[in-house]
C-alpha cells in the first residue's frame, strides 16, 4: 500500500477528484482531507459551525456523497501552525489528533504530523504553508499498482505537489 497525497488550490477541483475516484472504485474509507474549518463551511454551504450537515440541505439528494460526506460531522481540531482545520477520512482523523496533540506542546502542529507520518520535513512545511492559506490536501491510500491512475487523476483536476509515501 501506497500514500498519495497532493494539494489543490481550488475547492472544486478537490470535489472532483474524489468523485472521479469514487466512480473508479476506489473506497471512500481510502480518500482523506485536510482543508481548513472555514474554507470547507463556505465551500459547501452547510450552515452548522461543527458542519452537521442534513440530507435537506442538497434538493433531491438522499444522501451526502464524495468530498461534502467525508467533510461532515467532523469535528474541528485546532492546530498552532494552520488554525482551525478539518482532518477527515480514517487515516486523516488520526492525523488531526496528532496535531492536535501537538499543539498542545506548542509546536509547528500540523507540520510535526506530517513528519510522523512520513514526510520530509521541507515537504511537510509546504504542505502546512499550503494548508493554512486555504488549499485542500487530499491524501489517497492505495494498492501500489492503482497509483499511476490516482496521480493521473489527481493531475487531471491540477493538484500539485503530487508525492507518494510507502
Amino acid at each position: 500500500m501506497r500514500s498519495v497525497f497532493a494539494l489543490f488550490s481550488e475547492f472544486d477541483k478537490a470535489k472532483g477528484v474524489v468523485s472521479s475516484l469514487l466512480n473508479r472504485d476506489i473506497s471512500i474509507k481510502e480518500i482523506n482531507a485536510v482543508v481548513q474549518n472555514a474554507k470547507a463551511r463556505l465551500n459547501l454551504d452547510i450552515k452548522h459551525p461543527e458542519l452537521k450537515a442534513e440530507v435537506s440541505l442538497y434538493p433531491g439528494k438522499t444522501s451526502l456523497e464524495g468530498l461534502e460526506r467525508l467533510l461532515t460531522g467532523i469535528r474541528p481540531v485546532n492546530t498552532q501552525d494552520t488554525g482551525t482545520i478539518l482532518a477527515a477520512g480514517v487515516a486523516g482523523s488520526i492525523l488531526g489528533k496528532a496535531a492536535q496533540i501537538s499543539a498542545d506542546k506548542n509546536t509547528n502542529s500540523l507540520q510535526r504530523a506530517l513528519v510522523s507520518f512520513g514526510f520530509p520535513q521541507r515537504t511537510a512545511a509546504l504542505y502546512r504553508e499550503n494548508i493554512a492559506t486555504g488549499q485542500i490536501m487530499l491524501w489517497i491510500r492505495s494498492p501500489d499498482r492503482r497509483v499511476p491512475e490516482i496521480v493521473n487523476v489527481i493531475n487531471d483536476y491540477e493538484g500539485h505537489d503530487i508525492i507518494t509515501i510507502q
